[in-house]
């Protein structure tokens, strides 16, 4: 199928190019998705396109995230509902020095390990402006329930989210799913989604601890090493430390172990 006007034209090779698969949504919605240019509709849509990996990833902890939150709110940024969907979002860009000395927000390449509390399609009945209001699986996203423990409150968890575009057939909620109790790495686009809000007196809808999302993920690497069920994330699988990790793709293709090392607790 040849792309036409309304197709999303990439300006970047796809940080997962070898593994893209074309959809129909590639070649009939651009990055705007079905909102007007110009709007702040258009302009959130437009960051949750880009896939442009312009730099090397930041490692981030679910800490990070809180005071990402928490500075957006003191830069004046709104958000909680379409309706306050920042008309600029030059605010968000630039709100965080972390530990390793670079400065994050909206648009930088972030990393973090979690534990997947839960994986699935996302509006698939009504579609969403981002993906031109298509209904079904194959238009929407995925949204990931990411927690720093397997049993976290989703109050306490971080957002991740695939595109559909290009989106292999090997990212799906049920090979997300099957991860539990192993931590995963996931890389991609740090964006603020201010149509919501984070939880507030333990509801949230989603539930989360910040409006700051992964979102569009380029890659998941699933961690060698299944942590002790006491054990931090981090005390067998740093994030920083590629060696830690195999490739999603690797890891399944390898029949889910090959690859793995084991601290006796699996």
């Amino acid at each position: 199928m040849s792309a036409g006007p309304s197709a999303l034209q990439l300006v970047c090779k796809l940080p997962f190019d070898a593994e893209k698969e074309r959809h129909p949504i590639d070649d009939s919605c651009g990055a705007a998705g079905s909102s007007s240019a110009g709007t702040p509709q258009a302009m959130q849509n437009t960051a949750k396109n880009d896939f442009c990996e312009s730099s090397s990833p930041v490692v981030l902890t679910f800490r990070n995230f809180d005071d990402l939150q928490s500075n957006a709110e003191q830069a004046h940024v709104t958000f909680g509902s379409d309706a306050q969907i920042p008309h600029n979002r030059a605010a968000l860009a630039s709100l965080l020095q972390v530990g390793s000395g670079a400065t994050v927000g909206e648009g930088s390449v972030v990393r973090v390990a979690a534990y997947v509390l839960d994986a699935h399609y996302s509006n698939v009945s009504n579609g969403e402006t981002v993906n031109c209001k298509t209904k079904g699986a194959e238009w929407n996203d995925i949204h990931i329930v990411l927690g720093e423990q397997p049993d976290a409150n989703a109050c306490d968890s971080v957002t991740a989210e695939m595109s559909p575009h290009f989106r292999p057939e090997l990212w799906s909620p049920t090979t997300l799913n099957n991860f539990s109790g192993r931590p995963l790495r996931f890389t991609g686009h740090l964006f603020f989604d201010a149509s919501h809000s984070p939880c507030s007196g333990g509801k949230g809808s989603p539930a989360r601890r910040s409006l700051f999302e992964i979102h569009p993920v380029y890659s998941v690497d699933v961690c060698r090493t299944k942590p002790a069920a006491s054990a931090g994330i981090t005390s067998a699988c740093d994030p920083a430390n590629d060696e830690n990790w195999v490739s999603m793709d690797q890891w399944t293709g390898d029949s889910e172990g090959s690859s793995e090392t084991s601290d006796g607790n699996d």
